[in-house]
């Protein structure tokens, strides 16, 4: 089961997306594997004591009052919670039930005799003042006053369409291009090697760009989350299900089908992932593409196919928590205990570490110098990334930290939508920006 990061609502690990506000999971959402022997209600206790016990392996009072209240409003037998702290390895006596206080029903006391209070004296008559005549407004004030409301009225009127025409007609001096074409939100966005060619997906369609003069090549109405586009823009690849499209004809020219998966180490089966349903994420290199798993916060399971006959062609695991891919898509990165790694796929081996602070809470935030990372996508010479802070995208050296540039289509934080996906260009020496249903192109320098 996982718990969705936008509502707290529980969802089943066989939906993508949260049942309760339409939010689709993402890599902030928690997710426990529950043992299949457990039942519906048993399931959402076992849930909530291993995501309470999982960081300090001890509960505190709030946490243990809460999993007695679950445990009473979903009925669930002391025999039952027994069996689930078994499974979970956690001691049954960390759990203790509140207990209401009891009432103390207090002895009725005797009514006391009420005092009689002496007669008040009779209140003295106070004469009535003369009233005096009321004032009469003079005509010139009213008037005047008047005047002035109307001048400040307007005076306001004319602010804000000065502000409303300053902000919404503003466009920054790093701003080269603007496309459009979409009417729902933004997915993901991928640019061709050598930068000529741009694609972009909502969930309804994909649409392909000349990157040169902003104009659409290609518009393909099919369902997707994630895609990639071939180094010289003549294929796209989606997922799901992963299919590859011709960029001139649109037609489909591949399906790639699922694998048994194993893990490197265990030897043990993974999963059977058919048409690579649970897969959220894509990429392109010269003769093959990645599709990459989120299975536990501990491992990324990876599958790498060949582009052209569809072929499988490696299995790979990365211990960590999954944050981003380079552009060519030959690196990936995780974090695990303190440490961002980047490894290559194809060799499955660390290339390069750097230390970030250790998140306290329970929700994985990490810290480069100060900022927080939301990582889109790492250049492929491995210095800089591509960094999320909600409404605007930052450009920061992965070695010290610092914002080299920060790249926001509106100069207040509010007026911008939120961004759904970045990445470089590195022919034309830009970055591209999928935010709302409009993409942006920046240049660097």
């Amino acid at each position: 089961m996982w718990e969705c990061c936008n509502c707290v609502n529980l969802n089943t690990p066989e939906t993508s997306y949260c049942v309760a506000c339409g939010h689709n999971k993402c890599s902030t959402c928690e997710e426990i594997s529950i043992p299949s022997k457990l039942s519906g209600n048993e399931k959402v206790y076992y849930f909530y004591l291993n995501k309470f016990y999982f960081n300090d392996k001890v509960l505190s009072p709030i946490e243990r009052a809460k999993l007695a209240d679950i445990s009473k409003q979903y009925g669930i037998s002391e025999k039952s919670v027994k069996k689930m702290h078994e499974l979970s390895s956690i001691p049954y006596t960390e759990i203790v039930e509140t207990k209401e206080p009891e009432i103390i029903e207090k002895p009725e006391s005797k009514p006391k005799p009420e005092k009689k209070k002496p007669p008040k004296p009779p209140k003295k008559v106070k004469s009535a003042k003369p009233t005096r005549p009321p004032k009469t407004k003079t005509p010139g004030k009213s008037k005047s006053r008047s005047f002035i409301l109307v001048i400040i009225i307007f005076m306001l009127i004319g602010a804000g369409g000065a502000y409303y025409f300053s902000f919404y007609h503003y466009s920054p001096k790093n701003l080269k291009a603007q496309l459009s074409g979409f009417k729902k939100k933004i997915n993901s966005v991928s640019v061709s090697n050598d930068g000529n060619y741009i694609a972009a997906n909502s969930y309804d369609k994909i649409i392909i760009y000349n990157a040169v003069n902003g104009r659409i090549i290609k518009t393909l109405k099919t369902k997707s989350f994630s895609l990639g586009i071939s180094a010289k823009g003549n294929y796209v690849v989606k997922i799901s299900p992963a299919e590859m499209y011709s960029v001139k004809t649109g037609k489909l020219l591949l399906k790639y089908h699922g694998v048994k998966m194993y893990s490197q180490v265990t030897g043990k089966l993974l999963g059977e992932h058919q048409n690579i349903k649970r897969a959220f994420k894509v990429k392109l290199s010269h003769n093959s593409f990645f599709v990459h798993f989120i299975s536990t916060a501990k491992n990324v399971d990876v599958k790498i196919y060949k582009l052209h006959s569809g072929g499988f062609y490696a299995n790979r695991q990365f211990k960590g928590y999954y944050l981003g891919y380079s552009s060519n898509g030959k690196f990936l990165a995780t974090y695990f205990n303190g440490y961002i790694n980047i490894w290559n796929v194809l060799q499955g081996k660390i290339v390069k570490t750097v230390r970030v602070l250790k998140p306290k809470a329970k929700k994985l935030t990490l810290k480069l110098k100060g900022n927080t990372l939301r990582i889109l996508e790492i250049s492929n010479d491995l210095k800089y990334i591509l960094n999320s802070n909600g409404n605007a995208v930052q450009l920061i050296n992965i070695n010290n930290g610092k914002i080299i540039k920060k790249f926001m289509r509106y100069p207040v934080s509010f007026l911008n939508a939120k961004i759904s996906d970045a990445c470089f260009s590195k022919t034309s020496n830009s970055v591209i920006v999928a935010q709302g249903n409009k993409i942006y192109l920046y240049r660097i320098n």
